[in-house]
C-alpha cells in the first residue's frame, strides 16, 4: 500500500514565492505554512491579458510579501482578473480578499458550500466554540486537551482576511475558459464540503487541491455542526469523478509537487482507507471511542494542531464502519460514544 505509485517531474519545488512554468502558461509557486506541513502550492494561470490566480496562501506578512514581489515580476504590469479558490480551509482562502483589494477588477470564484463555509467559519466559529468542544469531547477528547483547544480562540479568522460577500459562482461540470485553454470543474467533498478541481482532458492537466494528493492523504474529518456526517464515504465516492481523465494526466496539487499517475494515485487512496477501516473494525472487539482509536489511525506523535484534524478522521473511520453495519455506536451514562464492532 506505500509503495509509491506517482512519477515527479521534478526533483525539487521551486523556492518560495519563485514561479516555476509547468506547462503553458501555467506557473507553480509555493508559499509558506508555519505547521509540520510547511508549504501550500498556488498555480498562475495567464489569462488573455491578466491571469487567474488558482489559491492563495495564508494572511501571513511574509506570504503578503512574496506576493508582493511575484506582482512585481512575473505578473510584470498584467492584473489579476480572476481569484478562483478550490475550498476555503484557510491556507488557500487566506488572501482572497486581500488580493481582490489589490487588484479592484478582479473576481472571487468558488463553489456555493465553499464561499458559505468561509464566512461561518470566519464569524461563527468563536461564537460556537464550546459546541465544537463538547462534540470532541462525546468522542472522548480529554479535558486537558479541549481546554488548549479553546485558547486557541479562532484560528481560521487569525489566517484568513475577513472573506468577500460577492463572488462567482462554480458549479460541478461547468466550463471555464482561462487563456487558451476551457477547464471542467469536477467538485468533491469529503475533506471539504464542495471543493472545486479544475481538469482539462485536451492538455492532460488537473488543479486538484487538496483532493488528490501524491503521498500524504488528505484530512477527512467529521464536523461539529453535521456530528453524525459520514465525510469518508463522500471523498471515496468523489474519488471516482476523475476517471475520465486519461492516464498521463499532470497533476497540479496543493501539497508536495505535482506528479503522473492520478489513477494509480486515486486507487491506492481507496486502498489505504481501506486498510484503515478494517484496522479500525478490528480494534473494536470491545467498546473504544475515537481518541482510543487515534493509535490504530497514527503510527507517529502528533502536536495540538494536528490533534484536531486527527480526532475528526478517526471519527470519519468509525462512522463509515458505523454506516456500513459493521460497528454500533452507544453513548455511555458520562456522554462519551463508544464504538464496538456489529
Amino acid at each position: 500500500m506505500n509503495d509509491i505509485v506517482v512519477e515527479y517531474p521534478y526533483d525539487e519545488p521551486p523556492p518560495e514565492g519563485v514561479a516555476r512554468q509547468v506547462a503553458e502558461g501555467i506557473w507553480w509557486v509555493r508559499m509558506p505554512l508555519p505547521f509540520v506541513l510547511d508549504h501550500i502550492n498556488l498555480y498562475l494561470l495567464e489569462d488573455g491579458d491578466g491571469w487567474t490566480v488558482v489559491d492563495c496562501g495564508l494572511n501571513k506578512d511574509g506570504v503578503r510579501d512574496l506576493w508582493e514581489t511575484l506582482i512585481r515580476t512575473l505578473l510584470a504590469g498584467r492584473p489579476v482578473r480572476r481569484v478562483l479558490v478550490t475550498h476555503f480551509h484557510p491556507d488557500h482562502m487566506g488572501l482572497a480578499q486581500w488580493l481582490l483589494a489589490r487588484f479592484p477588477e478582479a473576481e472571487l470564484w468558488m463553489s456555493l458550500a465553499e464561499w458559505l463555509w468561509s464566512h461561518f467559519a470566519f464569524d461563527a466559529r468563536e461564537r460556537n466554540m464550546e459546541e465544537m468542544l463538547r462534540f470532541w469531547r462525546r468522542n472522548g477528547m480529554a479535558t486537558t486537551t479541549v481546554d488548549a483547544m479553546r485558547g486557541r480562540g479562532n484560528f481560521y479568522a487569525q489566517n484568513v482576511v475577513r472573506p468577500p460577500i460577492v463572488y462567482r459562482r462554480i458549479q460541478h461540470g461547468d466550463t471555464i475558459r482561462i487563456g487558451e485553454r476551457e477547464w471542467q470543474a469536477i467538485t468533491g467533498s469529503g475533506h471539504s464540503p464542495e471543493h472545486v478541481c479544475l481538469a482539462c482532458p485536451e492538455s492532460k492537466l488537473l488543479i486538484s487541491g487538496d483532493q488528490v494528493l501524491p503521498r500524504i492523504t488528505t484530512n477527512v474529518s467529521v464536523l461539529f455542526v453535521e456530528p453524525d456526517g459520514d465525510p469518508l464515504q463522500q471523498f471515496l465516492d468523489s474519488t471516482r469523478a476523475f476517471a475520465h481523465l486519461p492516464d498521463d494526466t499532470f497533476t497540479l496539487c496543493s501539497h508536495d509537487r505535482p506528479f503522473y499517475g492520478l489513477h494509480e494515485r486515486l486507487a491506492q487512496l481507496r486502498d489505504h482507507h481501506r486498510v484503515r477501516l478494517d484496522d479500525g473494525c478490528e480494534a473494536l472487539a470491545e467498546p473504544r471511542h475515537a481518541i482510543d482509536l487515534l493509535p490504530v489511525f497514527f503510527h507517529r506523535p502528533l502536536d495540538l494542531h494536528q490533534q484536531s484534524f486527527a480526532i475528526g478522521e478517526s471519527i470519519a473511520h468509525l462512522h463509515n464502519l458505523w454506516s456500513a453495519g459493521r460497528a454500533e455506536r452507544e453513548q455511555g451514562p458520562d456522554g462519551v460514544f463508544r464504538f464496538i464492532q456489529a
